[in-house]
């Protein structure tokens, strides 16, 4: 994704899908090709998916047990299930072996309900692990998102209706409300994407999380994206989340 900062446009040069293993290279090895093609105007790679470890799977202290942790990230998480579970019933334990403060975070402070994935879970922990591969090898700055979170307020702002927008990833009006998305910036004059482009968009989710990730990237360059919030671990992962009161560039 390009922006060409005099006439305030956004501009997919660029959309790749459906990336796999063939011919005996791998779908990473494709990836890191990718992006070493772009060159050095590249600002930044936003992915979904976690760029940090959750605080007990790194750590390297003698280990007293969470309980009793004075580390910054575990001190935080300790703090905010003690507020959480004076809410609710049952009582519920941290894990902070699965989990990180930022998806504790989005949970309990974005305006709409929402549940992410744990970054050492089941489910993600493979994605977890995929990422720190291909991040190693590469120097170029990574930003971390949640295209659901990004895509709710982007949408927002463009005046889709919130019924349309929790449709996203539904098999059932998915496509409908990608293509509103779609519409809604092409209306406005936003961007430009090309004809293809905007049907593998609409016809496929995944693709189409790729593209609202670029926009966060984009978001975050032009100071759009959400800070971390007082008292928030320094060395923690933060998810990148555009402004509720969003400025479009």
């Amino acid at each position: 994704m390009e922006y060409f900062s005099d006439h305030k446009k956004i501009f997919l040069s660029s959309l790749v899908d459906q990336i796999q293993n063939e011919d005996g290279i791998s779908a990473d090895l494709q990836i890191h090709k990718m992006i070493q093609a772009v060159g050095k105007n590249l600002e930044s790679i936003a992915v979904d998916a976690p760029l940090t470890w959750p605080k007990c799977v790194q750590c390297r202290l003698k280990c007293p047990g969470f309980e009793k942790c004075g580390e910054p990230e575990v001190k935080w998480m300790t703090r905010h299930y003690h507020r959480k579970n004076s809410e609710r019933r049952p009582f519920r334990f941290m894990t902070p072996y699965t989990e990180r403060c930022t998806e504790l975070h989005w949970e309990e402070n974005f305006e709409e309900k929402v549940t992410l994935q744990q970054a050492g879970g089941a489910n993600r922990a493979p994605i977890t692990a995929r990422m720190h591969f291909i991040q190693r090898r590469l120097k170029e700055d990574f930003i971390e998102v949640a295209p659901k979170l990004s895509f709710w307020r982007m949408g927002l702002s463009l005046g889709l209706p919130k019924s349309k927008l929790r449709l996203h990833r539904h098999w059932e009006g998915g496509a409908e409300s990608r293509a509103l998305f779609v519409e809604g910036l092409l209306k406005k004059d936003l961007a430009f994407i090309y004809e293809q482009d905007r049907k593998i968009l609409i016809e496929d989710q995944y693709a189409f999380d790729a593209f609202i990730a670029a926009l966060t990237g984009l978001m975050k360059f032009k100071k759009q994206t959400e800070n971390r919030p007082r008292g928030y671990p320094k060395e923690e992962g933060w998810i990148e989340v555009p402004k509720q009161k969003l400025k479009w560039p």
